[in-house]
C-alpha cells in the first residue's frame, strides 16, 4: 500500500511541478530584486527558462512525502537536471527541428510538460532498475552546487551562445 501511494505521487509530480513552474515564471516580475533573479527567469532566453524546471522540481522533491532525506535530495537533483536536459532537447526539436514559431507559447508549454514527464519516468525507471547508491547523494550535492552557482552567475554574465539569446 505504501509503495502504491508513492507511485501515485510520482505520477502526479510532473503536473504539480508544471503548476509550480507557472507561478515560478513570474516571480521576478512580482519581486524584481536580484536574489529572486538568481532563481527565477529575468529574461526571455532558454537558459533563464531552465530555472522554471530546476527550482520547482527541487522544491517539490524536497517536500515529497515518504522518502528518506538523502534519497529525496538525490531524486530531486536527478529530476531537475534531466528535466532541464529534456526541456532543451524538446525546445530545440520543436523550434529548430520542426520549425514551430518562437511566438507560440503553447509549444514551449508542451516542451516543458513533456520534459517533466520524461524526466520523471527516466528517474523512476532507473531507480527501480538499479536502486539507490549512497555515493549518489554526494554527486547530487556537487551537481546542485554547480548548477545553482552557474544559474546565478550566468544570469548576469552570459556568453554569446544561442541558449542565452534573449528573445
Amino acid at each position: 500500500m505504501q509503495e502504491r501511494k508513492q507511485i501515485v505521487w510520482q505520477v502526479l509530480s510532473p503536473a504539480i511541478i508544471f503548476a509550480l513552474s507557472a507561478v515560478w515564471h513570474f516571480l521576478y516580475d512580482w519581486l524584481p530584486i536580484m536574489p529572486v533573479g538568481w532563481v527565477a527567469p529575468v529574461a526571455e532566453s532558454v537558459w533563464e527558462h531552465l530555472k522554471i524546471v530546476w527550482y520547482p522540481s527541487l522544491l517539490w522533491w524536497c517536500i515529497f512525502p515518504r522518502t528518506p532525506a538523502k534519497e529525496r535530495w538525490t531524486m530531486a537533483v536527478a529530476v531537475a537536471t534531466l528535466g532541464g536536459v529534456w526541456m532543451l532537447l524538446y525546445y530545440y526539436l520543436l523550434h529548430a527541428g520542426l520549425g514551430f514559431s518562437l511566438a507560440w507559447l503553447w509549444v514551449d508549454l508542451v516542451a516543458e510538460f513533456l520534459a517533466l514527464v520524461t524526466a520523471e519516468i527516466s528517474v523512476l525507471v532507473f531507480w527501480r532498475a538499479v536502486g539507490y547508491r549512497s555515493w549518489w547523494f554526494w554527486l547530487a550535492l556537487a551537481l546542485s552546487a554547480v548548477a545553482v552557482v552557474s544559474m546565478a552567475v550566468l544570469t548576469h554574465y552570459y556568453p554569446d551562445l544561442p541558449v542565452f539569446f534573449r528573445y
